[in-house]
């Protein structure tokens, strides 16, 4: 994947997950110098792994310039249809995120154009979730 490719990757996870959002729900006392988020990765876009890396790595650093700790989780399914890592299955609480890599449609391109980094929405109480979880 090319570079811009590759910012535009970065830059949309950074957006999604809130960082202003969240930097700012922090106190600049000691629990915002020890707080930690996990982040559960729903790769279905199936974004290859070095750009994946990259763009993990930028939005750790934004994240740790603003005394943030994260913890990335791979949300993968195995062959069986289960999450390979036990944390995926339960409901998220305030200190996590999910985050799901979808590929884009071109209904998607038409709403929102082809420049777009990246759209974010949650979840209206009582939706479906993967694997039956709340």
């Amino acid at each position: 994947m090319c570079s811009v490719g590759r910012s535009r990757l970065a830059l949309a996870l950074i957006w999604f997950v809130g960082l202003d959002d969240v930097a700012k729900s922090t106190s600049t006392g000691a629990a915002a110098r020890n707080l930690t988020i996990s982040v559960r990765v729903f790769n279905f876009a199936q974004v290859a792994s070095e750009t994946w890396n990259i763009a993990q790595k930028v939005a750790t650093g934004v994240f740790h310039r603003t005394a943030i700790h994260t913890v990335w989780i791979d949300c993968s399914l195995t062959a069986e249809g289960r999450y390979a890592v036990p944390d995926c299955e339960h409901t998220p609480d305030s200190t996590e995120l999910v985050l799901r890599l979808v590929p884009a449609s071109a209904a998607t391109h038409a709403q929102f154009g082809l420049g777009m980094l990246g759209i974010a929405s949650q979840p209206e109480k009582g939706t479906p979730t993967p694997c039956g979880s709340p």
